[in-house]
């Protein structure tokens, strides 16, 4: 196989793109748009890529065979003792039930998907999901190991057969897999973001690049000072796309990714030439050697801020900067040790290659054992987390249809039983809201939060002697469209389910006319909705003309553990179990859920009949929220609250109610007294 001139600034280009990766994943706040870095890696690819194969296939070289196995040596043995030495210690490090999380992502990288499983299991790339993923870095690879296994094929037979369309062909690929990523950013960005034929274009953009300068001869026509301008340009272009993320809308994110891109083509086209300024700065040795050891780099950084931001959670807020720095130099050392002895003697040595089988097996066997043991954190040294919700959940999901991390979740919580709510469930689970008496003043709506507060609810109006109805369940956004529309299903439902229910909740509303419609829900994320305001005036107005008052409850913080089993975190930080003790952990979306609490406060000081209950002074304390007190955990998840949570909260929450209903309040209950 004919080798490429070896040109430094290339490798220095890739340096220009790992370091703002790593940077950002450190801290999004240190360069906001530092993850364009891998645009600038799938322009490198495709160019290196499009030139090794038109030397070989003009040579008479070239070889699929050949091809695919030195991409075998290039990227699986850095990958396979990355994922062994992650794999081996996840169960001594990790969060019990992350090690069979670990184990699904290790088995997507070894099959090249983990593009499609991150898609599937975390969605957003910057969700809090995504961030507790070791292995969430190995979605770029897997895009280009997709590339690798298709491209190859589709050029050589158009070199073979179409050999005067490959310019065309190639360019009009790249013009619609840009067209569709454009599109695609701002109607569908997750997908977008993860799946190749919407990343083809960048890989593409490098390819057009490598047919240019192999049968084109290049840009050799164009005078040395343009080629100097241009080269420069386009470095200036690279940098500037890193800063100017977050600046714009959030439909500008793909415009800033073109930016990056086009940077990056004009970088490596205009500073082939001996003496290009663009090539000398990226030829500096420190900056080569991190482009040399790019790869490895890239794969050891994230793990590495994953594993140390699990084993230290609590104290991040105190010693981020210090954890941080320790972080850099393991990964740094990772990365140093695996470009020396492991990729250069695997690139080196072809016969050394069939030594990858055993160990890609190893590393299978233990991905798929991760996925079958269960493993669960001990917590008998918390008092039993109590959750009620399942009496309370409305829909036609059971807990047996739940998903695996759902199901791992529910395991250590203390699920109780109330035979007397079985009636208010027909034979679809959908709920008869035209049982027993329908003068009701009290109606309960809400998502997971109000099932959350559910028992505490139900055990609120019952000791003020209301009559009420409480209908409550997960996915279902409690503030709909009136008059009702057919819309989106939720995790419970699908659109079919939702719209009966939501017709019935309204027709019940507009029927029986409530004193009080009591609103519970996780305000935070829905502030960017345009529709949830409409739907909330339209419900306000609604309740208005009945002379109804609508009571609105907030939620409570956030912590910054992501969709964890609380009780089983508290346990892998040894948060305090002693009964007098109080644990507190840091809490994260801060901005949103800011906006939401203003929000609401100002929502009810416009409208007369409406009230807010904010329950944040119960649980926050600056930067952090009330984990664990008295031996009782006091939140199932992230951002549900346990029984002895919710409990916290019954003094005002039924305090509210009484005082909207104007009813006398009765004494304090043995449990509201000693909140517990």
């Amino acid at each position: 196989m004919a080798h490429l001139k070896y040109r430094p600034e290339v490798d220095g280009l890739r340096a220009l793109a790992v370091i703002p990766v790593v940077l950002f994943h450190i801290s999004p706040d240190w360069l906001s748009g530092g993850y364009l870095g891998v645009d600038v890696f799938f322009v490198i690819s495709g160019f290196l890529i499009t030139s090794l194969i038109i030397k070989d296939f003009d040579t008479g070289r070239f070889s699929m065979r050949n091809f695919w196995m030195r991409r075998v040596r290039r990227i699986v043995p850095a990958l396979v003792v990355l994922l062994l030495t992650l794999l081996v210690a996840a169960p001594f490090l990790l969060y019990g039930p992350d090690v069979y999380e670990l184990g699904g992502q290790a088995l997507s990288t070894l099959f090249a998907y983990s593009n499609i499983y991150f898609w599937q299991q975390s969605g957003n790339y910057w969700g809090t999901n995504a961030e507790m993923s070791p292995l969430l870095n190995m979605w770029s690879l897997a895009v280009e190991e997709q590339f690798y296994l298709f491209y190859p094929l589709l050029l050589v037979f158009t070199l073979k057969h179409l050999h005067r369309f490959v310019t065309p062909l190639i360019a009009l690929a790249t013009i619609i897999s840009l067209c569709v990523f454009i599109y695609g950013s701002i109607h569908h960005p997750n997908p977008t973001f993860y799946f190749l034929p919407t990343r083809a274009w960048e890989l593409g953009a490098g390819c057009l690049l490598a047919v240019l300068m192999q049968r084109r001869d290049g840009f050799s026509g164009v005078n040395l000072s343009v080629q100097n301008l241009l080269s420069v340009l386009g470095l200036i272009m690279v940098v500037a796309s890193y800063f100017l993320v977050g600046l714009g809308s959030e439909e500008s994110v793909g415009l800033v990714a073109v930016l990056a891109v086009a940077g990056a083509v004009f970088t490596i086209g205009f500073s082939a030439q001996s003496g290009n300024v663009a090539a000398r700065l990226l030829s500096l040795a420190p900056v080569v050697y991190i482009g040399k050891i790019s790869y490895s780099l890239y794969l050891w950084h994230w793990p590495v801020l994953v594993y140390m931001r699990g084993m230290y959670a609590s104290e991040l807020g105190e010693h981020e900067g210090l954890l941080n720095l320790i972080a850099v130099g393991v990964f740094m050392t990772a990365s140093v040790l695996s470009y020396h002895f492991v990729e250069q003697p695997f690139r080196r040595n072809k016969a050394i290659v069939w030594r990858l089988i055993p160990a890609y097996l190893i590393a299978l066997s233990v991905s798929i054992a991760w996925i079958k043991i269960p493993f669960y954190e001990d917590v008998s040294d918390y008092k039993p987390t109590l959750w009620w919700g399942y009496n309370y959940q409305w829909g036609p999901q059971r807990v047996s249809e739940l998903d695996e991390r759902v199901k791992r979740s529910i395991k250590v919580l203390t699920l109780p039983k109330i035979d007397e709510n079985e009636h208010s469930r027909d034979e679809t689970g959908m709920g008869n809201f035209n049982a027993d008496d329908p003068d009701v003043e009290v109606y309960v709506m809400g998502d997971s939060h109000g099932v959350m507060h559910a028992k505490v609810l139900d055990e609120s109006l019952s000791e003020l002697g209301s009559t009420y109805k409480i209908a409550v369940s997960t996915g279902a956004d409690p503030i709909f469209s009136i008059p009702v529309t057919l819309d989106k299903g939720g995790s419970m439902f699908t659109p079919s389910q939702l719209f009966e229910f939501n017709s019935k909740k309204l027709a019940y509303i507009e029927e029986y006319k409530p004193d009080v419609v009591i609103v519970v829900m996780r305000w935070d994320f829905r502030m960017n909705r345009e529709y949830i305001f409409k739907n909330l005036d339209d419900l306000t107005a609604l309740l208005a003309s009945q002379d109804s008052k609508l009571l609105l409850i907030g939620q409570p913080p956030v912590l910054a553990f992501g969709q964890r089993s609380a009780p089983q975190y508290s346990a892998y930080i040894d948060a305090h179990s002693d009964v007098g003790s109080t644990a507190q952990f840091p809490i994260t979306k801060i901005e949103e859920y800011n906006a939401a609490d203003d929000f609401l406060k100002d929502y009810s000081a416009r409208h007369d009949n409406c009230e807010y209950l904010s329950v944040e002074e119960i649980f926050r304390n600056g930067g952090e929220a009330i984990l664990v007190q008295n031996g009782e955990v006091l939140y199932v998840d992230d951002d549900h609250l346990s029984y002895a949570g919710s409990l916290l909260a019954k003094p005002h929450i039924k305090a509210k109610i009484a005082e909207m209903l104007s009813t006398p309040l009765p004494q304090p209950t043995e449990d509201e007294n000693t909140g517990s």
